[in-house]
């Protein structure tokens, strides 16, 4: 499951909070526009194609439930992923 937060300042995961993703995403929560940003968002964090993920819960809610075609890769290994990718958040008064 991951919980979103639609028109931040970038899309990046912030961290992990009650066994939930939390990922900030640029996009508004207009016409679905959120939605297919998460899943591009998601395919390009854990390198798949867009095609192996599809929302099955969560179109119209923050908390999102997004199935995930990963092949060999464990659910626990995609999840070390996209935390990975939430500490590498530059420090501050670091430039990105």
């Amino acid at each position: 499951m991951v919980q979103v937060t639609p028109n931040a300042r970038r899309s990046e995961v912030t961290g992990l909070v009650e066994n939930m993703v939390r990922i900030r995403l640029q996009a508004p929560p207009v016409d679905g526009k959120a939605n297919d940003a998460l899943l591009r968002f998601l395919a390009d964090q854990l390198h798949l194609p867009k095609r192996a993920l599809t929302l099955v819960n969560g179109h119209t809610s923050r908390c999102k439930v997004v199935e995930i075609e990963a092949g060999e890769r464990s659910s626990a290994e995609l999840m070390q992923i996209l935390l990975a990718t939430a500490s590498q958040k530059p420090s501050a008064g670091e430039t990105t």
